[in-house]
């Protein structure tokens, strides 16, 4: 009789999950077509954390300065903000990289085209 009891319950939580499941699809609306339920989210999510108006720039001098950056990367377009990362013990030495982050992307895009790859 126990036994009975538990598979009938288990049945019920079954069933009210596979409603709420469906009243939720309903909610949601119908699914695009071409792109499947989980990775809608997951490319959402990606976008979000992707900043298409910052650049990574790499194998910098440890003498650089913003202000020659700014004068490299201004000619592309308005830069907002200058990062040059600093070593956490290494006492004020910078890492050799830097991230430029542009007010729009297009200028991100154009000084990538332009100086990818080259020497400063």
């Amino acid at each position: 009789m126990v036994a009975k009891e538990n598979v009938n319950a288990e049945k019920k939580s079954k069933k009210t999950e596979n409603k709420k499941e469906i009243e939720k699809s309903e909610k949601d609306g119908p699914p695009k077509e071409g792109v499947a339920e989980g990775e809608e989210t997951k490319a959402e999510t990606e976008n979000s954390l992707v900043d298409d108006k910052r650049l990574f720039v790499m194998n910098l001098s440890y003498q650089v300065t913003k202000e020659e950056l700014q004068e490299l990367f201004g000619k592309f377009g308005e830069i907002v903000d200058i990062e040059i990362p600093f070593r956490k013990h290494g006492k004020g030495v910078p890492l050799g990289i830097g991230f430029i982050r542009f007010v729009t992307s297009e200028s991100a895009i154009s000084a990538f085209a332009q100086l990818d790859k080259s020497y400063f």
